[in-house]
């Protein structure tokens, strides 16, 4: 009898500890291995897991010499370009910050393959706090009515700076917003002012109180185009709790705006006259001193000169990352231009392999590090018949350090990653140096330290034919 009682409790016990583990995602944590400790001596052990979803695979955590914290490191099968919690993403792979983790279940949502597919899944943290229970204030009758509204022309420092290349960084006209409790939740309300193009229907970003991304962005349930007004409704809040969130907008061309941040506290209420007040915020129009960055349009500043070559070679990095999917190698190969005039650099491609279902080229740019530096740029000129891509970079300075690649999408998934070419802006170079073409079986480039190296019978040039010491 005795036995036959420890192990009903035994098997209850193992029955609890199941169910604890079936949180608010409905995944059966007890069923995946915690990860591995690669960064904290042990002080990570048996903390966090991660959902096994398809094209994902996850690493360890661990904190690479290009990260800025401790984090869970993933990768996908082609270059990330978007993260919806603290991340450093690095081509195919990311490390989500362990400060991101706060409640016992997050939701994490990768953007690749140009923007083109999605990975979610859930990352489970043991000692977070937990996110199952906020069901239970559907007695909405709790909830005190309030309201606040306002007007802005801010932009999110941290989303707009992570993202150079595609985020906007100011606002003409701003937007209004309100934030309403009533009794079944709070309801936010945000207008457009500046009739951007391609807006597309915003999702709503939340943080708690430390400036942590809580869960994914939402995709806000009301979004009228024509009036360009977005609507939501935030249930399970408290009376007091601060509620902070932005509100982001993909545009036209790959553009996208993160607004300010707004915090509203649940169930209170703001004199509407001091929000309006804010119209004070006009003043912030003598920001328009910000047209001295455009100062840069004194384009006579920039040193006229360009530089072009042909290479066969492709990026071993984004390459070996997507062995399934990147080709290894071109027949023909390509030819390239760089070409500094008053207003920028005009970089141009054309493709001597006629590769099946070749897309709109993409251009990656990176630092003197060759780390990824913001997303990838679609290439503004596609000529398919011709295989020509072109594309201008602006805000450079001369002597400045131009290092890009360009990835093409084509057909059945596959995808080429060119190797990388270094131009310095205002410089030109002697085609002869870099083509050299009688002993072009002597001729080798290279990527060293990110750099292109050309090897022609044993001595070294730069990308601008200059012999260099080896």
């Amino acid at each position: 009898m005795k036995k036959h009682l420890l192990k009903s409790c035994a098997l209850l016990a193992m029955l609890f500890y199941s169910i604890s583990l079936l949180a608010a995602s409905g995944i059966d944590w007890s069923a995946y291995e915690f990860l591995g400790d690669g960064a904290g001596n042990g002080k990570y052990a048996n903390k966090y897991k991660v959902q096994a979803v398809e094209g994902l695979a996850v690493v360890n955590i661990q904190k690479p010499g290009w990260a800025a914290e401790e984090g869970i490191y993933v990768h996908v099968p082609a270059a990330i370009t978007e993260c919806n919690v603290k991340s450093k993403i690095d081509g195919a792979g990311v490390v989500l910050y362990l400060s991101s983790f706060t409640a016992k279940e997050t939701q994490v949502t990768l953007k690749y393959n140009a923007g083109a597919q999605t990975c979610t899944f859930w990352v489970y943290f043991v000692d977070g706090t937990d996110n199952t229970t906020p069901d239970t204030p559907d007695t909405p009758g709790d909830l005190q009515t309030g309201s606040c509204s306002g007007t802005a022309k801010g932009v999110d420092t941290y989303y707009t700076e992570a993202d150079p290349n595609h985020a906007i960084t100011s606002l003409t006209q701003g937007f209004t917003w309100k934030a309403e409790t009533t009794a079944k939740g709070v309801n936010i309300t945000v207008q457009f002012l500046d009739n951007l193009p391609g807006m597309a229907s915003p999702y709503l970003f939340r943080f708690d109180s430390e400036g942590l991304l809580m869960g994914g962005d939402i995709q806000m349930s009301g979004w009228d185009a024509t009036q360009r007004i977005a609507t939501h409704t935030l249930t399970g809040l408290s009376n007091g709790e601060e509620l902070t969130f932005l509100v982001k907008v993909a545009l036209e061309a790959g553009k996208v705006l993160f607004t300010e941040r707004i915090t509203y506290v649940v169930g209170s209420s703001c004199e509407p006259d001091t929000p309006d007040t804010p119209d004070t915020p006009d003043t912030p129009d003598t920001p328009d001193t910000p047209d001295t960055p455009d100062t840069p349009d004194t384009p006579e500043d920039l040193q006229t000169g360009s530089c072009a070559g042909t290479s066969k070679g492709v990026d071993t990095y984004y390459t070996e990352a997507d062995p399934d999917h990147a080709i290894t190698s071109l027949t023909q190969g390509f030819t390239w231009k760089t070409e500094t005039t008053s207003k920028g650099v005009n970089i141009t491609i054309q493709f001597l392999d006629n590769l099946p279902g070749m897309a709109s080229p993409y251009l990656f740019r990176f630092d003197s590090e060759g780390i990824l530096m913001g997303g990838d740029i679609q290439m503004s000129g596609w000529d398919a018949t011709k295989r020509i891509a072109t594309h201008t970079l602006t805000g450079l300075s001369n002597g400045e350090e131009l290092t890009f690649l360009v990835k093409v999408a084509l057909e059945a998934g596959k995808v080429l990653f060119t190797e990388r070419i270094t131009y310095v802006v205002g410089s030109s170079c002697e085609q002869t140096a870099i083509e050299l073409p009688q002993t072009q079986q002597k001729i080798m480039k290279v990527i060293k330290d990110g750099q292109l190296i050309i090897i022609n019978n044993g001595v070294y040039y730069n990308a601008m034919g200059v012999q260099i010491i080896h």
